[in-house]
């Protein structure tokens, strides 16, 4: 097994790859582009970095045996682009992390395996595009984030196996273009985003099987099933969203 432990005294880090290569890293707050990115053969990974407030981009990009992860980083604040990216390995992950306001681009993007993930980010506010795209195994998801307030381009697109949706996101009110695109396999989601204006173009494009929107209200819960027959169907979607 392939270990990698990062541990922070004072400003020096030390990172160990296979209980056998060492490199000291200084860090006081930031750490830049390219950081533990590419590490083929990192199965485990446990980060304690009590001051790190932010990361630049390819953090733990294309780690393909990446499959547990810990992370007690309780001033993260920003993550660049490409945040656990092509990690074919992982199946399962669960951030708490306190403070992160802002992720960018392919944030769990191509993790093709993943199939549960659990977030409590009560701060995230922004999140770049192509989130969650191409997890390929991911058959449910459920998100409460109190406070994320846009999403970018083809977040949860080509997510072939996804069939359930649970979004509580009160505050959110932007989305991209793409959203929830080629989810072939999507049937029922459930909504409750009471401040969502503005979504972008071709979202619930080609989900064929989708059947069912409930959209959960502060005072009263209904359901409104939608027959999804064809492509031009998703404009009636649209509508129901920019209704509200």
């Amino acid at each position: 097994m392939c270990l990698a432990t990062v541990k922070q005294d004072g400003k020096v880090l030390q990172f160990v790859q296979n209980q056998t290569e060492k490199m000291c890293l200084a860090l006081n707050k930031m750490v830049s582009d390219d950081w533990l990115s590419h590490c083929s053969e990192l199965k485990q990974i446990k980060l304690d970095l009590p001051k790190l407030q932010t990361v630049g981009n390819g953090w733990l990009y294309q780690c393909s045996e990446l499959k547990q992860i810990e992370l007690k980083l309780p001033k993260l604040q920003t993550v660049g682009n490409g945040w656990l990216t092509y990690c074919s390995k992982l199946e399962e992950i669960e951030l708490k992390l306190p403070d992160l306001h802002t992720v960018g681009n392919y944030w769990l993007s191509h993790c093709s395996k993943l199939k549960q993930i659990e977030l409590k980010l009560p701060d995230l506010h922004k999140v770049g595009n192509y989130w969650l795209s191409y997890c390929s195994k991911l058959k449910q998801i459920e998100l409460k984030l109190p406070d994320l307030h846009k999403v970018g381009n083809y977040w949860l697109s080509y997510c072939s196996k996804l069939k359930q949706i649970e979004l509580k996101l009160p505050a959110l009110q932007t989305v991209g273009d793409n959203w929830l695109v080629e989810c072939s396999k999507l049937e029922e989601i459930e909504l409750k985003l009471p401040e969502l204006h503005t979504i972008g173009n071709d979202w619930l494009h080609e989900c064929p099987q989708l059947k069912k929107i409930i959209k959960i209200d502060d005072n009263q819960n209904y359901q409104i099933p939608i027959e999804y027959k064809n492509k031009t169907n998703r404009n009636i979607f649209t509508r129901f969203i920019y209704g509200w």
